[in-house]
């Protein structure tokens, strides 16, 4: 427009161009944005990536891509390689008093993992069975103590056989026992003498008896129906006396020959049959010898008669 006269005229301005930002990330894309407001948009050119963290047996590993465009990054899983196991079978062995033992297993040479089985199906993580330890029984006292030693108690294990000991205090004093050394009689004092386990010993007198002590006796002729027998009692001084001991009573009655606890004539007239020769009379010939002469008599016959008569001036043995 000119200032003076007020006419126009008109000129071409050439564009400026968009003035773009940088490349910025956005989600899967990038874009870029003009000041004026125009947008350009466009997806991520990513390169061949770079591992990061390698895949192991059973690690995954990673991988990173990076825009070539606006440097955004993404990460990819990397699968795991996976395992083929090497087994080695491991008997199982019994634990010890001292020693752990173990479980049956397969251990695989290259992972270091442990399996119930062979095929690595079970995954086994302790395959130790503990030591038992020691089972000591109650002790044995292998050293009594004195009262100037101590003692020593043994604890012996009864699985394995290991030991070991504990002290025994000392007694308090000496432990004597008595026991005699000389019996006392009726004309000497004894001795009883008490020793200790040490060794030391005392010794103390035992009174004299007060008179022959006898023994409890022994039979030295045993008595019969017909003789008295003797017993025989010896002092422990070496003295010796004598009982009598009675005639034993006889187990039948004289002049009962049939032995039914009568006298009586039927006993006369058996006597006189047995005398006469004896055939078929069984008596018991001691009954019959009334007189104890050793023979059955007529003499005999007539004390039973006297006796059966009522017995004036006739003693039946």
């Amino acid at each position: 427009t000119c200032e003076v006269c007020g006419e126009k005229k008109t000129e071409v301005i050439t564009a400026t161009g968009h003035s773009y930002s940088d490349w910025t990330a956005d989600g899967d894309n990038h874009k870029k944005v003009c000041d004026c407001g125009d947008a350009v948009t466009e997806p991520h050119a990513w390169n061949a990536g770079e591992v990061t963290v390698e895949p192991g047996e059973y690690e995954e590993g990673e991988k990173v891509y990076t825009c070539t465009v606006c440097g955004a990054e993404r990460t990819v899983t990397i699968p795991a390689l996976g395992h083929t196991h090497t087994m080695t079978k491991v008997d199982a062995v019994e634990p010890t008093c001292t020693e752990a033992g173990n479980v049956e297993y397969y251990s695989c040479d290259g992972c270091g993992r442990n399996y119930t089985t062979e095929d690595g199906s079970e995954q086994i993580l302790n395959v130790v069975i503990p030591a038992l330890g020691h089972s000591y029984n109650e002790g044995e006292v292998t050293k009594a103590p004195t009262h100037t030693e101590e003692g020593e108690k043994t604890y012996t294990c009864e699985v394995c056989g290991d030991s070991y000991t504990e002290a025994i205090s000392k007694t308090p004093d000496h432990e004597y026992v008595g026991a005699v050394t000389k019996a006392a009689t009726h004309t000497e004092e004894g001795e009883m003498t008490y020793t200790c386990e040490c060794g030391e010993s005392y010794a103390e007198s035992i009174a004299k008896l007060p008179d022959h002590v006898w023994g409890e006796g022994v039979v030295t002729k045993e008595p019969t129906t017909e003789a008295e027998g003797e017993m025989t009692y010896t002092c422990i001084c070496g003295e010796q006396k004598t009982e009598v001991i009675e005639k034993l009573k006889p187990t039948y009655v004289p002049g009962d020959v049939d032995g039914n606890g009568l006298i009586e004539t039927r006993d006369i007239i058996l006597v006189r049959r047995y005398i006469a020769g004896g055939y078929g009379v069984e008596i018991n010939p001691d009954a019959a010898d009334v007189d104890k002469n050793g023979l059955v008599e007529t003499r005999d016959i007539i004390l039973m008669r006297r006796y059966i008569a009522g017995g004036y001036g006739v003693e039946l043995l």
